[in-house]
């Protein structure tokens, strides 16, 4: 699943940074799929709200801890740093959802297409892969110690 996530993210960076320039439309499309990636992706590693119990990180990761009773410090550290990327707004949820369901008003999907600002949907792209890095490296730690311990 994270290799699959990279992939889509890598594929929307990508996208954006081959559209024509002058093709405004058509840039913000491609803006807008690498938030739609990071909002997805981040609903099925950390969840939101009540979801956080039943995501990837606490079903599975916690599990995996605490089954071999070791790298929790590491694992809380990660957790903080997914719980930032909520809190200081890397996963937009309001644009995922304008972008992807639209919206009654559709001057709600204008507005929101107009400010994308390219810079910042990279910069928070970047944050993020930098914590799905540190995710990955865990989670191939975690498989190798399993496998250790099980053999």
């Amino acid at each position: 699943m994270l290799c699959y996530i990279n992939l889509d993210l890598m594929a929307a960076y990508r996208q954006y940074l081959s559209t024509d320039t002058s093709t405004q439309y058509e840039n913000r499309q491609s803006i807008t799929k690498i938030n739609i990636v990071i909002s997805e992706s981040y609903k099925r590693i950390y969840g939101f709200g009540e979801k956080i119990k039943e995501s990837f990180w606490i079903a599975k990761i916690k599990k995996a801890v605490d089954f071999l009773g070791q790298c929790d410090d590491e694992y809380q550290q990660i957790e903080e740093e997914l719980k930032l990327l909520k809190s200081n707004n890397v996963v937009n949820r309001e644009m995922r959802d304008l972008a992807v369901h639209y919206d009654s008003d559709p001057m709600k999907v204008y507005i929101m297409l107009s400010a994308l600002s390219a810079a910042e949907v990279a910069s928070r792209c970047t944050v993020y892969m930098q914590v799905l890095e540190k995710v990955t490296a865990f989670v191939n730690k975690l498989l190798d110690l399993l496998v250790k311990k099980l053999m």
